[in-house]
């Protein structure tokens, strides 16, 4: 039946419908395109406002423990109690730092 409707149209009615559905077909893909970019642009954004963020701030909480082991290896070398007692003061500031990045990280 559609064989006969085909053979029943001109050269120039079976190319226009052709390129009817040829842009049809274009027209689909660019939206379904569209909507593929917005999702992954969301997902961008997602990862540069929450992971990258909670990246930064785990780099710090590691920066920070780092610290804390340099001061306390100082403690045990070094036998002046005044550079000890500054020692023990940055490992406790370092601690509190630790702890409101936690915070920040658990927010």
């Amino acid at each position: 039946m559609v064989k006969k409707m085909l053979n029943n149209l001109s050269v120039s009615k079976k190319l226009s419908i052709a390129f009817g559905l040829v842009i049809l077909c274009l027209i689909i893909s660019t939206v379904i395109a569209i909507t593929q970019m917005a999702n992954m642009n969301k997902d961008a954004n997602f990862i540069v406002s929450d992971r990258v963020a909670k990246v930064m701030l785990i780099n710090e909480i590691s920066i920070n423990v780092l610290e804390v082991g340099r001061e306390m290896r100082n403690i045990i070398i070094i036998a002046d109690s005044a550079k000890n007692e500054k020692s023990k003061q940055n490992i406790l500031k370092n601690r509190i730092d630790n702890e409101e990045t936690f915070k920040k990280l658990e927010a």
